[in-house]
């Protein structure tokens, strides 16, 4: 795999965010992608404090201000940009980032999969 396509940026319109499951190393693994106004981040569906998938409902993946991830779970609360931690049970952890790419309005997964920045989790940050 050099690269996937995902979605079309369309399908982030209603929610601002998107669940999906891709094969990955022959295993089916849950993903989801969450548009900001600076782009869109992708990240492992894997809540760092139980490992329980984070949405409250199909494709819902943000608290009510839309303001941040919130794990269904705990509440826990993550930073869009870049999955951090700000608030609950797994504070100062991380979402698993993926490594994305936007072409011809689609986002597509790149290899490497999992992208590092400089703390080691952060997302690619898409412009949409």
């Amino acid at each position: 795999m050099t690269e996937m396509k995902l979605c079309p940026i369309s399908a982030l319109d209603k929610t601002r965010a998107k669940g999906l499951e891709i094969q990955l190393d022959g295993q089916t693994t849950e993903i989801f992608l969450v548009k900001d106004e600076h782009g869109i981040y992708g990240y492992i569906n894997h809540c760092p404090h139980r490992g329980s998938p984070l949405e409250w409902r199909e494709d819902d993946f943000l608290d009510e201000a839309g303001q941040y991830i919130m794990c269904a779970t705990h509440a826990a609360h993550f930073r869009i940009h870049d999955g951090y931690c700000v608030a609950g049970p797994c504070k100062n952890k991380q979402l698993t980032s993926l490594n994305l790419d936007i072409k011809n309005d689609t986002v597509f997964l790149q290899e490497p999969v999992i992208h590092h920045n400089a703390l080691n989790k952060g997302s690619r940050n898409c412009p949409s």
